[in-house]
């Protein structure tokens, strides 16, 4: 389930890319033929134009930014670390939460691509919850690696939760679903929570 969910991610990213926002660029180049045109023959029109070529702007920044969460590619190209830290300064961008983040790891560690895409979309899923449901004020992970584990801790601030209503809390289900990844891979996690007593994760991996 975990690797069919990963290609389906892939397929969707590919999609969106290759259709939808091929046909955005299309329409930004016609909205910057119109703007020559009106800004010589119906200079009041000019803003307006000018205004629409932003919100096209915005849509394409928008639709890039969801094929990257789809299909990170800096985890392929550049690694997990360059890959975390991309998550980092678009957390920073979208949050006022302080970040503190911090990756302790052997010289070798034995990582696969699985290994790191399951730390990718946990760190992924805790930072959007962190964003958008905790309203926490700091948020730390220490992720620690080596030779035989792999281990992940979390902790914000924020105003927690009760955890008996995790799996069916609509707001919660991301980190359901994050369990069931660590699950996949033979880990195992815990939630600590109560309301207004912020969230600490743990997870732990066995390196195979």
């Amino acid at each position: 389930m975990f690797h069919w969910a990963e290609r389906e991610r892939k397929k969707l990213a590919s999609d969106i890319h290759d259709s939808f926002l091929q046909d955005i660029i299309i329409l930004k180049r016609k909205i910057e033929e119109i703007k020559l045109v009106t800004a010589k023959k119906q200079p009041e029109l000019e803003n307006r134009v000018a205004e629409l070529e932003e919100e096209i702007l915005d849509i394409m920044f928008n639709m890039r930014e969801t094929c990257q969460e789809l299909a990170p590619p800096l985890l392929s190209e550049m690694g997990l670390e360059q890959a975390l830290q991309d998550l980092v300064e678009k957390f920073k961008l979208r949050s006022n939460s302080k970040l503190n983040i911090k990756i302790v790891e052997s010289p070798n560690p034995l990582l696969n691509n699985d290994y790191k895409l399951v730390i990718y979309r946990i760190v992924q899923e805790l930072l959007n919850n962190a964003n958008k449901h905790a309203k926490a004020t700091e948020v730390t992970i220490l992720i620690q690696i080596n030779d035989k584990n792999l281990k992940l801790s979390y902790q914000d601030n924020g105003v927690g939760t009760d955890l008996s209503l995790i799996s069916t809390d609509r707001k919660k289900i991301g980190l359901v679903g994050m369990a069931g990844r660590v699950h996949s891979v033979g880990g195992h996690m815990k939630f600590n929570s109560e309301p207004n007593k912020g969230m600490i994760v743990q997870a732990e991996i066995p390196l195979k």
